[in-house]
């Protein structure tokens, strides 16, 4: 019975053939290449790449490791959970420092990238009350204001400076 299920190290992984398999350290003895865990059915699939020295637990079918499958993840000293967890967040941290977090108390989501995010559709709507970017903004197509538009610095076009703006025939701006 104690070895039905069995907690151990993984000392290799790879992805074949559409599986990931890993080979773990069961206190001295690495089992063959047992298929990991994941989330998978029609609805959605998640993928999660299992890494080595990764604290995992092996179920072991009539106590055989090696006809085992994988469960991965076990928190631990070496690996514990991303900061901020608690019983109403939901959260994401990735080796590179990226970040996803929900917290369902205060209903606020933060996605935190170390280098770029990029969301691809045919159409996005946002709706909210206001948006706010500290950064620059290149619109590499028409922009298109319901309402006026202001702004506390110049307005120019590749003819230069447009604060001043008068037409051909001398007349100003209306």
């Amino acid at each position: 019975m104690s070895n039905l299920i069995r907690t151990g190290t993984v000392v290799q992984s790879k992805a074949a053939q559409g599986k990931m398999l890993a080979r773990v350290d069961l206190h001295g003895r690495v089992t063959d290449w047992l298929p990991v865990f994941g989330i998978s059915n029609s609805f959605v699939k998640i993928y999660i790449p299992i890494r080595v020295g990764e604290q995992v637990t092996v179920l072991c079918e009539f106590a055989e490791a090696d006809s085992g499958v994988i469960v991965p993840s076990l928190f631990h000293e070496d690996s514990p959970e991303p900061s901020g967890v608690n019983e109403h967040t939901f959260v994401v941290s990735f080796h590179d420092g990226g970040k996803i977090a929900y917290d369902s108390q205060s209903a606020e989501m933060l996605l935190e990238a170390v280098a770029q995010a990029k969301v691809v559709a045919p159409h996005i709507e946002m709706v909210c009350d206001s948006v706010h970017c500290s950064g620059s903004i290149d619109i590499d197509g028409a922009l298109h204001a319901g309402e006026a538009i202001s702004t506390d610095s110049t307005i120019s076009d590749a003819n230069g400076d447009l604060s001043n703006f008068t037409t051909t025939d001398g007349a100003g701006r209306a």
